[in-house]
């Protein structure tokens, strides 16, 4: 009797390609190739800090102030990469170290190039108390007053410091006396937040509360100085005072 044997079957062996492991290591490693690559490629490190937008603060400070910022370590290793740069952080540390930026926008231009686009506070009154110094439209303080600050307005005080708000209806109403009756206004003193005295160029003041109505104030004013003040008087007048409802007071100064 003939006898068969079972046919022999070789087991293939399966491909790495299927392996879920081998995937698993792989993606791990591109991922970790990947960051290195950013990080590091020298293509991506920071070569070269533009300084735009500045009119009065020299480029040079900024820019050495940028270039102690942008270097990062990873683990042992030292990197300039665009992609670490902490835009946050050196945009608060400008303004800290320059108080006369107002607003810093920083952006990249690949692939090395680091873009820092400042805008400065502009002056629009000098607010002294002990020392003088120029005051932006939010309020602040930023520099001591210089040559270049003879048309703007002096506000004397003893507060610390002036509302915003109070700062532009102050500058406003100054403007309006100027254009409308030509009389230029020397200076302003603060006494409190309802309590301005305007010093006039003919040497006589305008007391008024820059948180009331000031249009009413101004009419007030103009009726005044239309009706009951001829200019050739005013060169005797003391001074208005435009703060209270529907009364506008006014005196002459008193003759020796």
């Amino acid at each position: 009797m003939r006898k068969y044997r079972q046919p022999f079957r070789v087991k293939r062996k399966k491909s790495f390609l299927k392996n879920t492991f081998f995937w698993k290591v792989f993606a791990i490693s591109f991922f970790v190739l990947a960051v290195l690559f950013y990080l590091f490629f020298f293509l991506f490190q920071a070569k070269e800090i533009l300084v735009e937008g500045q009119k009065t603060i020299e480029k040079e400070r900024i820019e050495n102030l940028v270039r102690e910022k942008i270097e990062n370590k990873v683990l042992f290793f030292r990197t300039k990469s665009l992609f670490l740069i902490k835009k946050d952080i050196i945009e608060k540390e400008i303004k800290q170290n320059f108080p006369k930026v107002k607003k810093v926008q920083i952006s990249f231009r690949l692939p090395d190039k680091i873009r820092v686009l400042i805008f400065e506070r502009e002056p629009l009154a000098i607010f002294c108390k002990e020392e003088c110094y120029f005051i932006d439209d939010e309020g602040i303080l930023f520099e001591k007053e210089n040559d270049k600050s003879q048309n703007l307005l002096r506000i004397y005080t003893q507060d610390e410091k002036i509302d915003a708000q109070a700062l532009l209806k102050i500058l406003d109403f100054q403007k309006k006396i100027e254009n409308e009756f030509s009389i230029k206004i020397e200076n302003a003193k603060l006494l409190s937040q309802e309590e301005v005295i305007f010093t006039t160029s003919e040497n006589w003041q305008i007391i008024f509360n820059p948180k009331g109505d000031l249009n009413w104030q101004l009419v007030k004013l103009r009726l005044l100085l239309e009706r009951e003040i001829p200019a050739e008087k005013r060169k005797n007048l003391d001074y208005v005072e435009l703060r209270f409802d529907n009364l506008a007071p006014f005196k002459y100064k008193t003759k020796e």
